[in-house]
């Protein structure tokens, strides 16, 4: 089903959230021929770690980025890929009386793919939805029904970016590749496997295009999204670190002092004393 038509069904119908849960499968795990839940519908939102899901005669490639959706009742087989726990949030919810349009929805499974920062803002949404869940009356009711459209209409309106800025170019894939994957701390030579190029040729393609090595930019990628979550989020230093590929916080604190000139924890207590600081960008 297209894009638009599903915004449509999701405007049309009246949903509420069934069940919400932040979830871990060890690596290993497979099942197969199994059927997904009867008279709901679920997003399947990674956090970490990666897992195949098949649906029907349709198989997908799950990790951060990539949300999937499933009707009810369909056949399913899955699997945890690699060596890290498959963490994931499961969002199942009803389709209420309206049923010409539920079910469509029931019937509908499909992948959505989101940009990084885009994925973690949908994470905030879901773990605030998570913790209204645990709570009791009329108005917690009320208000997860409203993070429940929400996160569609966020899920959709970020697919929609992303489709409108997919680039062409390989070196502009190349460049959102390494935007999305910062937490894998990727070297050049990662990259340029990736994209079927010599370290060498992507080095020279890279700074032809952009005016900076690769690693240049990717050393400027993680510094300018390690600002973003000093500023808009409440995660530590060492957390912040893991966001953009750094195992090691002290080690991330010395980059960081070196290319910002000074260290996180005082770059964070700057905004504190003026929110309206502005800083040059990086690039």
């Amino acid at each position: 089903m297209k894009q638009n038509n599903l915004m449509l069904q999701y405007a049309k119908a009246n949903l509420e959230i069934d069940e919400i849960h932040h979830l871990s499968i060890p690596p290993g795990s497979k099942v197969i021929a199994q059927n997904t839940m009867k008279g709901v519908c679920g997003f399947v939102i990674p956090v970490s770690g990666k897992a195949k899901f098949t649906l029907g005669e349709k198989t997908y490639q799950l990790k951060k980025g990539t949300i999937l959706h499933a009707g009810s009742y369909m056949d399913l087989s899955k699997e945890v890929i690699g060596d890290d726990n498959w963490e994931f949030i499961l969002l199942h919810y009803k389709v209420l009386q309206e049923e010409k349009y539920s079910e469509s929805l029931l019937e509908t499974h499909y992948a959505v793919k989101v940009y990084s920062d885009q994925s973690l803002a949908i994470m905030d949404l879901l773990e605030r939805t998570i913790a209204l869940q645990r709570q009791l009356g009329a108005k917690h009711i009320l208000m997860t029904k409203v993070l429940l459209y929400e996160f569609i209409a966020k899920l959709f309106t970020f697919s929609e970016v992303r489709q409108n800025l997919e680039p062409e170019d390989r070196i502009d894939q190349a460049r959102v590749y390494i935007q999305e994957h910062l937490e894998e701390n990727l070297s050049v030579a990662e990259v340029a496997e990736r994209f079927q190029w010599t370290a060498k040729q992507f080095h020279y393609l890279f700074q032809k295009k952009t005016g900076v090595s690769p690693k240049r930019y990717m050393m400027n990628t993680q510094m300018k999204r390690a600002k973003e979550l000093l500023a808009d989020s409440d995660l530590n230093v060492t957390e912040i670190a893991g966001q953009v590929g750094y195992g090691d916080a002290l080690h991330f604190s010395r980059i960081f002092k070196n290319n910002i000139g000074i260290s996180p924890s005082q770059y964070r207590k700057n905004l504190e004393k003026d929110p309206c600081k502005m800083e040059k960008n990086l690039f």
